[in-house]
């Protein structure tokens, strides 16, 4: 019987890892990916990572913003490695599990690639990609970490209503946001009623909360982990609204946020009143 999980190197990237290039590595469909490592001498501003699946991008954030997250979740850095996990090691119930992990079939055409910055140091970048997968299963859950740009007008209060949002209850969640920015304060707003920091969390009191439960928010960042307990499938954010759902930004200066998005679909076809 053999091992559970799979971790090997991949094939090599397609393309020239050097300045404004774009190398791809396509990996095998039928697997479940659940964590990706690339070994590289590039620093962690030089580079965007990306994973799309048949077109469908589901992973986009720079080496900065990954390393981050893996502080975030109390990875220790290792030198010259980028990591991302779709795997949660934190859920805490079976349902919470399989929402982890990229699920993908024999068919799927899954391609990793990387947008490299002009400025990159002259020299000779290199690139290698592992990928630690586990036994092909069906599809249950969809997940996408990527950005969004949040529109900042004024300092102050900026309301935003561009989160992916589902059409009925209990398909369409968000796992967390990462907001990069000069966000002091955050409430969210579903249908009238506050969800999570009514009259405005402060950033150093949502930090000291997060602290307590382990982890590291970055000195620009407000995070909203609604998962931080670890619960996953009770915790997650909902979308599903009737008239809106509104995240309220107050911020100390003009620049727009970048907000680095984990969504969660659920792909299960709805069950039919009996």
């Amino acid at each position: 019987m053999g091992s559970r999980l799979n971790f090997a190197q991949s094939l090599d990237f397609e393309g020239s890892v050097a300045a404004n290039g774009n190398p791809k590595v396509f990996l095998d469909g039928g697997p479940t990916i659940d964590e990706l490592v690339l070994e590289t001498n590039l620093a962690a501003d030089e580079f965007t990572f990306l994973v799309e699946v048949n077109n469908d991008l589901r992973v986009k954030m720079t080496g900065t913003e990954m390393l981050a997250r893996e502080a975030y979740d109390g990875r220790s850095a290792t030198s010259g490695q980028f990591v991302f996990a779709f795997s949660n090691s934190l859920a805490s119930t079976l349902q919470g599990e399989m929402m982890t992990g990229l699920c993908t079939k024999p068919t799927d055409r899954v391609v990793v690639s990387l947008e490299i910055a002009s400025s990159v140091t002259p020299g000779s970048p290199t690139a290698v990609l592992y990928a630690e997968t586990s036994a092909y299963r069906p599809e249950e859950f969809r997940l996408y970490c990527i950005p969004e740009t949040v529109p900042i007008t004024k300092t102050g209060e900026n309301f935003f209503s561009g989160m992916r949002r589902g059409q009925y209850p209990a398909k369409h969640f968000v796992g967390r946001v990462f907001a990069y920015g000069a966000v002091s304060k955050l409430e969210i707003d579903q249908d009238r009623k506050a969800v999570f920091g009514k009259r405005g969390l402060a950033k150093a009191v949502n930090d000291a909360r997060l602290k307590r439960n382990g982890k590291t928010v970055p000195a620009d960042c407000y995070v909203y982990d609604p998962t931080v307990k670890g619960r996953v499938t009770r915790d997650m954010l909902d979308t599903f609204s009737i008239e809106y759902l509104r995240f309220n930004f107050t911020t100390t200066d003009s620049n727009d946020i970048r907000a680095l998005v984990d969504y969660v679909h659920d792909v299960t076809p709805m069950q039919q009143a009996a």
